[in-house]
């Protein structure tokens, strides 16, 4: 039975978390097809609930104790110090945003904790439920959103069409734990052949990358693509495509605001009429927010604070890009980068605190991988999609974008093998 043969006999803390993690997992393939926003209320409700057992408690104090957690140390380090930047932020109303992060924070490291304590039920579980996710979303790639179409209320079809492929983005997450999954024989998969196992992963992939195809957004292509090429390369030299992929994460984390200076000035980059005006629009964002971040070296040491790029979007200038909107701001509610939106609002502190982060998981996972080379794909894959999103549209305020890496990290843990334990390695 998909609840667990044994649900009877356990106690009613476990009865609850596992029914209420099951119920987010039911609810995947909902919320990709019509309510991409949701996924942020489900991850809440899942995590949140994981609270009810001991050893997710336990283990929260433990990760303060004696053997640190240096990953949760450094983000919750980090939604401190956004919590603290309000005190010279130009408005105080984007206040509770890092109280908010700083929540996001803690009911990730529940949820991912909890993959110890349900491995390995929840891992057919998770197979199940993704494999839906992937299948009903990609019905709604292969047949133009016909789902939305057909479900009130009726917007503007071109808005559907985008809310589609925010679907596809989250969906791309799931992705790596599926594939690693299904090659290793989690459930149903374990019946069939080589043959089999590559058609399935095939069909996934191919349901994705035409979902990214047809809705337009070139993230999705990137990062699909992405994943395709580091999953391959990893497989063929392991370790060192998983540590190329955080080295680059260090990279662009600390470089890109350099990196962005050498850009031609805003007067060319204002002058450009060659490729896509969105792509020339984030040239000209970039380059104007890396402006702004070298513009006094208080705001470069600690930056703007909390959610400035949102609070100073209408003091920046108009942008006079050919083909752009004529109300185009040069800083938008956000870069669409997060790199730069980090070093924008939180300067070299929020960026250093960001970067123990990236150290202390790239040092987590690589123990927790374990040599074995499927499941160094898979986070290697899964980590260079993020890098992909981050370095090209995702807002550190849009929830959904940073829980979704998240949902993908910990299916990953539910197919380690039972002997390795995120808590022993983080």
């Amino acid at each position: 039975m998909i609840v667990g043969q044994r649900f009877q006999n356990l106690a009613p803390a476990q009865k609850t978390v596992r029914a209420l993690l099951f119920t987010m997992m039911l609810l995947w393939p909902y919320v990709l097809a019509l309510s991409h926003r949701s996924i942020a209320i489900v991850f809440t409700i899942g995590a949140l609930s994981c609270l009810l057992l001991p050893e997710v408690r336990q283990s929260l104090w433990a990760a303060f104790g004696k053997n640190k957690n240096l990953a949760l140390l450094f983000a919750l380090g980090f939604a401190f110090y956004v919590s603290i930047s309000t005190l010279w932020a130009p408005d105080i109303a984007f206040a509770d945003d890092g109280p908010r992060l700083f929540m996001m924070v803690l009911n990730g490291f529940f949820l991912l904790t909890v993959a110890d304590i349900m491995r390995p039920a929840f891992r057919n579980r998770y197979l199940l439920f993704a494999g839906l996710a992937i299948l009903v979303i990609g019905f709604e790639a292969v047949t133009g959103g016909w789902l939305r179409d057909i479900t009130p209320p009726m917007n503007d079809p071109a808005r559907d069409d985008v809310a589609t492929g925010r679907g596809i983005t989250i969906g791309l997450f799931f992705l790596p734990a599926l594939w690693l999954m299904i090659w290793q024989g989690v459930g149903i998969t374990g019946f069939l052949s080589m043959r089999g196992k590559a058609l399935l992963t095939g069909l996934s992939f191919i349901l994705m990358a035409v979902g990214a195809l047809r809705f337009g957004i070139a993230a999705n292509l990137l990062a699909i693509l992405t994943l395709l090429a580091v999953w391959l390369m990893t497989l063929r030299f392991a370790k060192s495509i998983l540590n190329i992929v955080f080295i680059a994460a260090l990279a662009l984390l600390l470089f890109t605001p350099f990196i962005v200076l050498a850009l031609p000035s805003l007067e060319d980059l204002n002058a450009l009429e060659q490729g896509p005006a969105s792509w020339r629009m984030r040239l000209v964002i970039w380059k104007y927010t890396a402006g702004e971040i070298f513009s006094d070296p208080a705001i470069f040491l600690f930056g703007h604070g909390v959610n400035a790029t949102k609070a100073l979007t209408e003091a920046s200038p108009i942008m006079t890009l050919p083909g752009a909107p004529p109300s185009a701001y040069m800083l938008p509610t956000h870069p669409h980068n997060l790199f730069l939106q980090i070093w924008f609002e939180y300067g070299l502190v929020g960026a250093g605190l960001v970067s123990g982060f990236f150290l202390a998981i790239w040092q987590a996972l690589s123990r927790l991988a374990g040599g074995d080379r499927l499941i160094m794909a898979a986070m290697a894959s899964l980590f260079a999609m993020f890098l992909v999103f981050a370095a090209v549209e995702a807002s550190l305020w849009t929830q959904w974008r940073l829980v979704s890496p998240v949902f993908g990290v910990w299916g990953i843990l539910l197919a380690l093998p039972n002997r390795r334990s995120l808590l022993r390695f983080s």
